[in-house]
C-alpha cells in the first residue's frame, strides 16, 4: 500500500507472507538519490523485512553474490538471488529501477513462496 500511495508499482513485492506474521512498521526514506521502503513483519519469535529501493538517477545493474551459500531462482524473466547463513535467509532481485530484498529467520521454501506471489496482487 505504501508503494501504491506514492504511485509506484506494487507488483514488485510479494503478496504472500508466511502465517503468523503481522505488519508492525513501514519505514519510508527519501533522498535525492533514492527512495526506500521497508516493511517489517513480526511473529513474536522472528521478523521478516521487505525492502524496496527505487533509484532516481542511476539504476542498479547487478547484485553481487559473495556468500558461499547462495543460489539463483529465476521466474518470469527475473533472477532472484537467494543467500543463506546460520540465522537468516535472504533474497534480492532487481526490476527496472527497483532493488528489492527480503530477509528473515524463515525457510528458503517460504522465501520461494513469497517470490512466486510477486505480481499476483
Amino acid at each position: 500500500d505504501a508503494l501504491k500511495d506514492d504511485d509506484l508499482s506494487p507488483d514488485i513485492v510479494p503478496t504472500w507472507i508466511p502465517d503468523g506474521y503481522e505488519l508492525i512498521d513501514i519505514i519510508i526514506d527519501r533522498n535525492p538519490i533514492q527512495e526506500s521502503y521497508v516493511a517489517i513483519y513480526d511473529n513474536k519469535d522472528s521478523q521478516i523485512k521487505i525492502s524496496v529501493r527505487m533509484y532516481l538517477s542511476t539504476y542498479p545493474e547487478q547484485i553481487e553474490m559473495s556468500e558461499p551459500n547462495s543460489s539463483i531462482y529465476s521466474l518470469s524473466g527475473v533472477d532472484y538471488y537467494l543467500f543463506s547463513n546460520h540465522t537468516q535467509n535472504r533474497v534480492a532481485w532487481i526490476i527496472d529501477a527497483y532493488e528489492c530484498y527480503i530477509s528473515g529467520n524463515i525457510e528458503v521454501e517460504e522465501l520461494i513462496l513469497m517470490i512466486e506471489s510477486i505480481g499476483k496482487g
